[in-house]
């Protein structure tokens, strides 16, 4: 009788030791899923100088900020970056609000000022949409400067509609409101110069976008460092060399020796910089 238990018990050991050996394996995949994700941000704040201000007190610098919330810089700069897609610098004297954070489609309300407004693809929002007034502007791809009676379309195409009129602007152009008469005229030289002034606003925001997915994930970072024997100073002139468009950033990719969604991540932003500064 004990010796036909033996099978028995052997059998069930097996059974309960391949549960235990498939809970371990689901744990570190489980691990290694959450180490190696990158979550993205809903919206993130940049404070770049003087007198900014989140719901009425002053902001923190790369705070987080939520749907619904108002930010206002009065003396002061300040860049809104939603779902690392896209980028929002605010002049001064300029207040918005964050309306609506639906990752594929957010929008803001701006109440008065001016913003310069930068969809870059990435990371899947589809369309931005910011309105002041009687002025909305919406967009799938593209680098405008926005106020309640002025939009300038740097790059691509923005379907605008100011007051009655509806239309789609083209890069280089920009419809304005003067003495209750809406306009369509081309761009100026100065107004071209400035377009290339605010491209550097985007590209340190977007740079400061890579150092903070770069210190959320050290670890990515220091396993590449002991990989390639370098060092934190030389990573960050590589990185510099990247933006100025000395690499090949996909040839890059495919020859690095870790392929992470962070990594993936840091490279598409690498690139957006490159695209960035081949307009300025």
């Amino acid at each position: 009788m004990g010796d036909e238990l033996k099978p028995k018990k052997r059998r069930k050991f097996k059974i309960i030791l391949g549960i235990i050996l498939l809970v371990l394996l689901i744990s570190v995949i489980t691990l290694f899923v959450i180490v190696n994700s990158s979550k993205q941000i809903e919206a993130r704040l940049l404070v770049e100088q003087g007198n900014v201000e989140v719901n009425g007190r002053t902001a923190i610098n790369e705070e987080i900020l939520n749907e619904g919330d108002i930010v206002e810089t009065f003396s002061g700069l300040a860049t809104v970056i939603l779902y690392e897609s896209v980028v929002v610098n605010l002049d001064e004297n300029t207040k918005i609000t964050l309306k609506e954070l639906v990752k594929e489609h957010p929008q803001l309300e701006q109440e008065y000022g001016t913003t310069w407004n930068k969809f870059t693809r990435l990371f899947g929002v589809e369309d931005y949409t910011i309105k002041s007034g009687n002025t909305l502007a919406s967009v799938r791809g593209t680098s405008f400067e926005f106020s309640q009676n002025k939009v300038f379309t740097a790059e691509g195409k923005v379907d605008v509609t100011m007051g009655s009129k509806n239309i789609e602007l083209l890069e280089g152009k920009i419809i304005e409101k003067v003495k209750d008469k809406v306009q369509e005229r081309s761009a100026n030289e100065e107004e071209l110069m400035k377009q290339k002034l605010r491209q550097e606003r985007v590209v340190k925001a977007l740079q400061n976008l890579r150092e903070l997915e770069m210190q959320k994930h050290q670890n990515t970072v220091n396993l590449i460092k002991k990989q390639l024997d370098i060092s934190d100073e030389e990573i960050q002139i590589k990185l510099r060399e990247a933006d100025q468009g000395r690499y090949d950033i996909d040839k890059t990719l495919e020859q690095a020796p870790i392929k992470t969604a962070p990594v993936q991540k840091i490279a598409e932003i690498t690139k957006t910089i490159q695209e960035a500064n081949d307009k300025r």
